[in-house]
């Protein structure tokens, strides 16, 4: 299992060390951003969590654009137990996407997100007994957002992305992002 896990990243390694020659080619084709938001498991007995996302990207046209980021949906505490422990779930991972945007009254786009990401989770208990136990998987995920431009460079959206990991997990999210 350990040995799959570095081919796995070494393998998402290569890809993004493969692809930053071509993010880093054009002039104002490619950006970066950073996004807070609210993440929330379908399994209402967690908690939401301030997540966060970094991201890179590089616009293929007007209505596409591929990006790779890291995201972190925070730590979401569950309930006590009846044997006084409180269960924890922190999850984060690398994201792969394709981007369809539809731009609109000059400044505004609307978009849509398919992709993969590579994730790891751990649940902790604390209380009178501790442990923790980890998982991960590559899954899907998707999402719908906006964006406005304030110049040729800076520009804000919103988001809601869908993500599945051990429960499926909405984040809702606002971010910044910087064209060069």
């Amino acid at each position: 299992m350990k040995i799959r896990k570095k081919y796995l990243l070494s393998s998402i390694l290569a890809a993004m060390l493969s692809v930053s020659p071509v993010v880093y080619a054009g002039k104002g084709d490619s950006y970066f951003g950073v996004s807070l938001g609210s993440a929330s498991s379908d399994d209402s007995a967690y908690d939401s969590a301030m997540s966060w996302k970094i991201f890179s990207g590089y616009t293929v046209n007007q209505n596409l654009s591929l990006e790779i980021g890291y995201i972190s949906f925070g730590e979401m505490d569950g309930p006590v137990q009846p044997s006084g422990k409180t269960k924890t779930l922190s999850s984060s991972g690398f994201d792969f996407s394709a981007i369809g945007s539809y731009p609109f009254a000059g400044q505004f786009a609307v978009f849509g997100k398919l992709g993969f990401l590579v994730w790891g989770s751990k649940w902790s208990n604390s209380g009178p007994t501790s442990g923790t136990v980890s998982t991960g998987d590559t899954d899907l995920f998707y999402g719908l957002g906006g964006r406005f431009d304030l110049s040729n460079r800076i520009g804000f959206q919103a988001a809601w992305e869908r993500y599945t990991l051990d429960d499926d997990n909405d984040v809702l999210s606002v971010g910044f992002s910087y064209r060069f």
